[in-house]
């Protein structure tokens, strides 16, 4: 990642961050019509927020138009991720394009891989209902907000039912999903740090969606630099035990039980 990208991820400041995608390609499906006018309302939209210079920086908007850029935003990647599912099913990888053809310039770029692995897409099947969860970063704001998000089918239609991730603004943001030790349910790890953080600290949140709903089921905060790594129903923290400590880091290698991770 070049120099300029790693210092402002997560504050997603203009096409430095956020590189610009094929125009408009989607693989099959009846959602490729729709894509390039959801990209040219998304994008212009989000533009609000920079001036005319080359390198697109940030300009101050009042809260009233910032709120309408965040909750506009937010509804076009919404309206457009049923377009996709209703198209594309349980295809992740379509999904994940048909997310970057529609924030076009502002997509999250292959590069930000220090700073998340969104846009994220994973089916799944809850008590016979085809579901999905998509994870996502809407530029509708200086930093950027991580939303993710569950959807499922019913009689034929894709529905939006519950939703995660306002707690991580300004943060890097990770999602893996964990197998479910409960019938009927999925579940997913977040984890992430506050941009600016020198300790980087950790926090991460361990949900359970039941079809209906989304619950925390387990969670820890303030994990010093950090990291993470899942193998199936694994996972494995590494962290230091204090700001600046001089001690070995510590590693603690837990397991998905029906109380979380132990």
């Amino acid at each position: 990642m070049s120099n300029v990208s790693r210092s402002i991820i997560p504050i997603f400041t203009a096409v430095a961050i956020f590189g610009p995608t094929a125009s408009g390609q989607t693989r099959s499906g009846t959602a490729g019509p729709e894509i390039p006018d959801l990209r040219k309302q998304y994008v212009n939209l989000v533009r609000a927020l920079f001036d005319d210079s080359p390198d697109q920086k940030l300009i101050h908007i009042g809260d009233e138009q910032a709120a309408n850029v965040a909750k506009g935003a937010r509804a076009i990647l919404q309206k457009g991720i049923l377009l996709l599912l209703d198209s594309y099913g349980n295809d992740a990888a379509a999904i994940k394009k048909g997310i970057n053809d529609i924030q076009g310039e502002y997509a999250v770029p292959p590069d930000a891989a220090d700073a998340t692995n969104l846009p994220f897409a994973d089916p799944f099947i809850i008590f016979g209902e085809d579901g999905a969860a998509i994870g996502y970063l809407s530029a509708d704001s200086p930093y950027g907000q991580p939303y993710l998000e569950f959807y499922t089918q019913s009689n034929g239609h894709w529905g939006l039912r519950a939703s995660v991730g306002e707690e991580y603004a300004r943060h890097s943001f990770f999602v893996a999903k964990l197998p479910s030790p409960l019938a009927g349910q999925a579940w997913y790890l977040v984890w992430g740090s506050m941009n600016g953080d020198t300790g980087a600290r950790l926090a991460l949140r361990l949900y359970a969606f039941d079809g209906t709903s989304v619950r925390t089921v387990w969670k820890r905060d303030g994990l010093v630099r950090g990291k993470v790594h899942v193998s199936g129903g694994q996972v494995t923290l590494e962290y230091e035990k204090a700001y600046q400590s001089n001690e070995p880091r510590v590693t603690e290698i837990l397991f998905v039980t029906t109380n979380g991770l132990e």
